[in-house]
């Protein structure tokens, strides 16, 4: 998914908190860990942590055109 986006725009949002988030219904980390038909069915392409939970912003079907992300460009 994110194989044509800028290096330089990935690098810079590992290093800062570039992203706003205002979202009550997420995946967690955990939970997915703990999911086998999430671990079996989905890759994590990206993850955030906000108020120390770390959940999915960005995932991938391991066999399928499927994707979900989490981003709003008009925040």
């Amino acid at each position: 998914m994110f194989k044509d986006f800028p290096n330089s725009l990935l690098h810079k949002m590992s290093k800062e908190r570039l992203a706003y988030h205002a979202h009550d219904w997420t995946i967690a980390e955990d939970t997915y860990s703990k999911s086998e038909k999430l671990r079996d069915f989905f890759t994590i392409l990206a993850t955030d942590t906000e108020k120390e939970t770390t959940f999915l912003i960005a995932t991938e079907a391991k066999n399928y055109p499927i994707s979900g992300i989490m981003f709003h460009p008009e925040t």
